[in-house]
């Protein structure tokens, strides 16, 4: 069992880098075509993803300096919808929602470093005077970089 899922797995694995062989190319247009691999001034990858016709497309991989996964988001629809997961740096998920032509949506929940769930959001993206959209909204940045909550 153990043979044929390692041959699985170097066969998606063989795929997948093979398809990647392009990074970063543009078509006739200027527009961003395939794999693109970003990095900084000090060389380190801050995305990856693909691009269609210029417009993200599939799955991002954003990264923290050190490079551990910082955010992995799954875009649809043109570029339109992105549903979204970010990570602590120690790995342990932060926040997971849904953007709408790059604005919160719908139900978010935002996360502790090390426990489950603990609160809820729903953004109403369009409907700012919606009497839903007055719901407490997630964890301040503070908040979630330190780990701890006001009561």
């Amino acid at each position: 069992m153990f043979r044929i899922f390692a041959a699985v797995l170097f066969t998606i694995f063989s795929c997948y880098a093979a398809g990647q062989d392009t990074v970063n190319m543009k078509d006739s247009q200027g527009r961003k075509q395939g794999f693109w691999r970003k990095a900084d001034s000090a060389g380190h990858v801050v995305y990856d993803g693909h691009f269609k016709d210029g417009i993200p497309a599939g799955i991002f991989h954003y990264y923290y300096p050190d490079g551990k996964l910082k955010t992995l988001s799954v875009v649809t629809n043109r570029g339109k919808l992105a549903m979204t997961t970010s990570y602590f740096p120690n790995g342990r998920k932060m926040a997971a929602g849904r953007y709408l032509n790059e604005k919160k949506d719908s139900t978010w929940q935002t996360f502790w470093k090390l426990f489950n769930p603990v609160k809820r959001k729903l953004c109403l993206h369009g409907f700012p005077g919606h009497p839903l959209s007055s719901i407490p909204g997630p964890l301040s940045q503070m908040e979630l970089q330190s780990g701890l909550r006001k009561e």
